[in-house]
């Protein structure tokens, strides 16, 4: 930091960590004391900041997105990624500490007029981390902080009872198919973690089945749990338990051939193209199943805590959404007023 003088006027030289670079700023000062007072009271002020670290969007994205990577799965990681590509798109590759309320407000609302959901979205991700470039110390204070989007209104997941379940079994010509779907109903179990099921992960005898992760695939939240096997569900696997077992019992539960899971998207579009010929809710789709299993074990007075481990959900509060889902519960609620006495 230093000054010098041009044209008659003393001007401050110093080096912008946040952005930098060196950057210069006019004193305003003809003689030297006076540009000597500024300077001081300037340096002053600078030390005074707390201190950033400058650091580009780009290279805040892939520090953050390494931290992720211990405790995240790839698809979560893929949306951040998302995220931050529709972030860097819209203002550059600048200094993160360069985003302000106003731009990223702006960006949000162009977004939000296009996709509801997705501009929430991207709310959410940046947002996050954002709070961990405070840690950081890349930047003081979360730009997302003070900006506000239009609120979504909120529509209760669509859901299934087990009559219809079983209609969509019955129409159902692929038994694999068949027992994918009963397992999503009867253990709420996510799609990705009922592909990915292994024998080894089934016990019939103690009648459990633990969701882990394993070298080739990795449990939303990371963490194991244990989902108890009901009737329904113990008869789908011991009709299905092979004859012979690799010796570390390896081998999928569902599978298209031996060693290759079925795909996600096989499983999902399977299911909606019954639920369309039975002209079900069009907003019904393979994860409603379970919703369907939370809905169903909610509405038959299971503990929300008890729900929220069977689920694996890291919040209570997703587990609540399920509590009033059903028209008939919401009315035989206010039928106790009739029967109130005054």
């Amino acid at each position: 930091m230093f000054i010098f003088k041009r044209n008659g006027i003393y001007y401050l030289e110093y080096l912008d960590e946040v952005e930098n670079r060196t950057r210069r700023i006019s004193t305003k000062a003809r003689h030297k004391p006076e540009a000597l007072k500024f300077l001081t009271k300037f340096n002053k002020q600078l030390s005074n900041k707390p201190k950033q670290q400058y650091i580009s969007l780009t290279d805040f994205e892939a520090e953050y997105l390494r931290y992720l990577e211990q405790a995240h799965t790839s698809s979560y990681l893929a949306d951040v990624k998302t995220s931050f590509k529709v972030l860097i798109r819209n203002v550059g590759n600048i200094s993160l500490a360069k985003l302000n309320n106003r731009t990223l407000e702006k960006m949000l609302l162009e977004l939000f007029s296009k996709s509801k959901y997705g501009a929430a979205h991207h709310y959410k991700n940046l947002r996050a981390s954002f709070n961990k470039a405070i840690d950081w110390n890349y930047i003081t204070d979360n730009p997302m902080k003070s900006v506000k989007l239009p609120k979504i209104p909120k529509s209760l997941p669509a859901f299934i009872n087990n009559v219809e379940l079983n209609a969509i079994v019955q129409n159902t010509k692929s038994r694999d198919l068949q027992d994918i779907f009963l397992t999503g109903f009867h253990s709420g179990m996510r799609l990705s973690e009922i592909i990915n099921l292994k024998w080894s992960a089934v016990n019939l005898k103690e009648r459990t089945i633990i969701v882990q992760n394993n070298e080739t695939f990795t449990t939303k939240s990371k963490k194991e749990r244990l989902i108890p096997i009901n009737d329904t569900l113990y008869r789908v696997f011991n009709n299905r338990i092979p004859k012979v077992l690799s010796i570390k019992r390896d081998d999928y539960v569902f599978f298209k051939y031996p060693g290759v899971p079925y795909l996600k998207d096989y499983v999902s579009k399977n299911f909606k193209r019954v639920v369309r010929k039975l002209g079900m809710n069009e907003r019904l789709h393979m994860h409603s199943l379970r919703h369907s299993a939370a809905s169903v074990m909610v509405q038959n007075n299971v503990s929300l805590f008890i729900v929220k481990e069977i689920l694996g959900h890291q919040d209570i509060s997703t587990t609540a959404q399920y509590s009033h889902l059903q028209k008939e519960n919401l009315a035989n609620a206010v039928k106790v007023l009739d029967q109130a006495v005054l």
